[in-house]
C-alpha cells in the first residue's frame, strides 16, 4: 500500500495510530480506506473502505472507527460492524471501558447498547475527544478552543483559540494551535502552558 516514494497509495493520512494492546497500525487515507499493518508498518493491508476520522481501542485491543455511518467495531473475524443508530461521526474516545462518540449534535456515551447524549457541543472538530482513564472526565476540541467535562458533568471552556489537533496519554494532553504551536497541559486539561514559544508549521494530524 506505499508507492514507490514511499507514500501511502490511497493519500495523504487524515488519522494515524497504533493499537496499544496489539501493536496493529491504522492509518485512514484522503481517498476513504483504512489501512492497517501487523508488522511494524513495513506492509499495509486494506481493513476497510471507508474514511475513518478517529480510532479507539477497548481494554481487550478491540478496534472502533469514528465513521459518517456512525461508530464501527471490528469483531474477532475481521469484520467491521456498526454499533447503534448514530450517524455523522467524528470523533471518538474510550478511557478505561466507556465508549464515546461525537458528532455535530454533541458527544455521546454508549450505555447497553444506546447511545445516549451527554453533552451538547458545539462545532466539535474531527478526531476531537481525549478521555481520562478511570474517571468521567473529557476534553473536547471545538472550533472556538477546547472544553472541559468534569466528574461533575459541567463542561467550561479552559483554552481558546484555533486548535487543530488534541493528543492525550493519562494526565498529560497536548494541543496544537494554527496561531500559537503547541501546549501542554500535565493536570487533563485544567491548565494549559505553550511549550514550543509560537513556533508554527503548517498541517495537522488526528488519532
Amino acid at each position: 500500500q506505499l508507492n514507490a516514494a514511499g507514500h501511502f497509495a490511497g493519500g495523504n493520512p487524515e488519522a494515524l495510530v497504533v493499537n496499544p494492546f496489539s501493536g496493529e497500525v491504522f492509518v485512514s487515507v484522503e481517498s476513504g480506506k483504512v489501512l492497517a499493518s501487523t508488522d511494524g508498518g513495513e506492509n499495509f493491508r486494506e481493513t476497510m473502505n471507508k474514511l475513518a476520522y478517529q480510532f479507539a481501542f477497548g481494554s481487550d485491543g478491540t478496534p472502533y472507527a469514528a465513521i459518517d455511518d456512525g461508530v464501527m467495531m471490528r469483531n474477532a473475524q475481521g469484520v467491521w460492524n456498526v454499533i447503534g443508530d448514530l450517524r455523522n461521526v467524528r470523533s471518538l474516545a474510550m478511557p478505561h471501558s466507556t465508549l464515546y462518540a461525537g458528532n455535530s449534535e454533541g458527544v455521546w456515551k454508549l450505555d447497553v447498547g444506546s447511545w445516549r447524549k451527554i453533552a451538547d457541543v458545539q462545532g466539535l472538530k474531527a478526531g476531537g475527544l481525549v478521555g481520562y482513564p478511570g474517571s468521567g472526565a473529557l476534553l473536547f476540541l471545538t472550533e472556538s478552543g477546547i472544553k472541559l467535562k468534569d466528574d461533575t458533568g459541567q463542561v467550561k471552556d479552559v483554552l481558546q483559540g484555533r486548535f487543530e489537533a488534541i493528543k492525550g496519554a493519562g494526565t498529560t494532553v497536548y494541543a496544537k494551535s494554527r496561531d500559537s504551536g503547541i501546549w501542554r497541559s500535565i493536570d487533563f486539561g485544567k491548565t494549559w502552558k505553550n511549550v514550543t514559544d509560537d513556533v508554527y508549521q503548517d498541517g495537522y494530524e488526528r488519532g
